[in-house]
């Protein structure tokens, strides 16, 4: 008799690698873009470490994973492998939120370019 394991396994981490990699290639997103964007959610990750994910090479604590849906803009569900393997769908809600902070970033970042060329 199949056990719940049979009938509804779990993705293995190159699964959910493979997910992670195409939505953020469809988002346009390099993985510093996303190492950078899931920092505004407290989490620290080196663009190595996304890398890592997309390779299968470094599983997801659920808080990462979590962000990482948001971040891309796919259900969580979708990266732990429900859905099509080969379509993320449409953004589920680019937030206004994260753009924001992407125009603050940018600001900043602009704003310490300028402080460095003008010597202070």
């Amino acid at each position: 008799m199949p056990t719940v394991a049979d009938l509804l396994p779990l993705p293995d981490d190159g699964a959910v690698g493979r997910r992670v990699r195409m939505a953020r290639r469809v988002r346009d997103l390099s993985q510093d873009d996303v190492a950078r964007r899931l920092g505004s959610y407290g989490l620290q990750l080196h663009h190595t470490a996304i890398g890592h994910v997309e390779r299968g090479t470094r599983a997801l604590k659920f808080r990462e994973a979590v962000a990482l849906a948001r971040v891309l803009d796919v259900p969580l569900r979708w990266i732990a492998g429900e859905g099509s393997a080969t379509d993320p769908g449409e953004p589920v809600a680019q937030t206004e939120a994260m753009r924001v902070l992407d125009d603050l970033l940018k600001a900043e970042r602009e704003r310490a370019l300028a402080r460095e060329a003008g010597g202070e």
